[in-house]
C-alpha cells in the first residue's frame, strides 16, 4: 500500500512499524523530533545503522526503514521500493583545508572532486523529483569560508536528504 505512493509524510508511518536509526546516526535526532513534531510514537521494530539489514528488513515488508538516497539506489533489490518523504533532513558535510595547502595539487584535486560529487548529488535528486525544476533552495547548499586567523578554508556542502 505505502509501496505504491510517490511520496511519504510523516503521518503515514503513524501505524507502521519502523526502523530506526542507531542512536549514534546524525539522522536519529531528526526523526524522533518529526515523530514528536506529528504526535507519532513510532512502532519500533528494531534500530540499526546498517543499510543493508535495513533492506533486508523492508525487503521482507517486516517494516519500513530510513536511508539516504544515494545507498538506498545502490543496495536496492526488487522486494524493495524507495520512496521519499515529503521532509527532508539534512547531512553537513565539512571539508577543512589549510590555506597553505591550497595549491598542492592533490588537495585542489579532491576539492575538485567533492564539488564534483555534490553536483552529481543535484542532478541525481533532479532526476528522482521530475515534477520540481529544481531542489527547493533550501534542500542544498554550498559554502566556501576562508578563516585567516586559523588559515583554513571550509568547503560546507549540506544535502538535505
Amino acid at each position: 500500500p505505502l509501496s505504491r505512493r510517490s511520496i511519504l509524510s510523516i503521518s503515514d508511518l503513524a501505524d507502521q512499524k519502523i526502523i530506526l536509526p542507531s542512536k549514534a546516526s546524525a539522522f536519529r535526532p531528526d526523526l524522533e523530533r518529526l515523530f514528536i513534531q506529528n504526535n507519532i510514537a513510532p512502532s519500533v521494530l528494531c534500530e540499526t545503522s546498517q543499510s543493508d539489514i535495513v533492506i533486508q528488513l523492508a525487503s521482507n515488508n517486516l517494516a519500513i526503514g530510513f536511508s539516504s538516497n544515494s545507498i538506498a539506489v545502490r543496495l536496492k533489490n526488487p522486494g524493495c521500493k524507495i520512496v521519499p518523504l515529503e521532509v527532508t533532513l539534512s547531512r553537513p558535510i565539512y571539508y577543512v583545508t589549510h590555506k597553505d595547502m591550497l595549491n598542492y595539487p592533490t588537495v585542489h584535486s579532491f576539492t575538485d572532486f567533492i564539488k564534483d560529487r555534490f553536483q552529481r548529488g543535484i542532478q541525481a535528486y533532479n532526476r528522482l523529483h521530475p515534477r520540481r525544476i529544481s531542489p527547493p533552495s533550501n534542500v542544498l547548499r554550498q559554502k566556501e569560508t576562508k578563516n585567516s586567523k586559523k588559515n583554513t578554508k571550509i568547503l560546507n556542502l549540506t544535502w538535505r536528504m
